[in-house]
């Protein structure tokens, strides 16, 4: 059953509220304290949900109440809430994809994927696997869904 408007923040623990503002903060892009659907997919995917980008606006209007298209921290709180029962946020995840994303693009070159793993600790041999297992394109840029999805078939 959908939570009441606004009533979602009711039902997180600080620790979870500070978790969802600093995912919320990373996606938000232009800083404009709303996320639009462009936006909302990386956000959800980074969260553990995996909506189809069809879906996207449709997820938007459910819990737009103020009818502006976009989302705003507590809207989005309640669509995360209605979305999901457990919540699980990888800030390490984003924060290392952001930290390499230095001109905002949404995407990291395969050199700084390798530096990225290899900041999370992870073996040079598996590093090097991971790298050869990407389908790099031939640009040779990595998005952030690549990346996550690298990082959870990796785990």
């Amino acid at each position: 059953m959908p939570v009441q408007p606004g009533e979602g923040m009711k039902l997180l623990t600080e620790d979870q509220l500070e978790e969802f503002r600093d995912a919320f903060d990373l996606f938000d892009r232009d800083g404009n304290g709303k996320v639009s659907s462009d936006e909302l997919g990386p956000l959800m995917r980074s969260l553990g949900s995996n909506p189809p980008d069809e879906h996207l606006q449709d997820l938007i209007n459910e819990v737009d109440y103020d009818g502006d298209g976009v989302l705003n921290f507590t809207e989005f709180i309640d669509l995360m809430v209605n979305d999901r029962a457990d919540i699980d946020v990888d800030l390490e995840l984003i924060e290392a994809f952001h930290s390499f994303d230095t001109e905002d693009t949404g995407l990291i070159d395969s050199a700084d994927l390798r530096e990225a793993f290899l900041r999370m600790d992870e073996a040079q041999a598996d590093v090097e696997d991971i790298i050869d297992a990407t389908n790099v394109r031939v640009d040779r840029k990595i998005t952030y869904d690549e990346f996550v999805a690298l990082t959870v078939i990796q785990k």
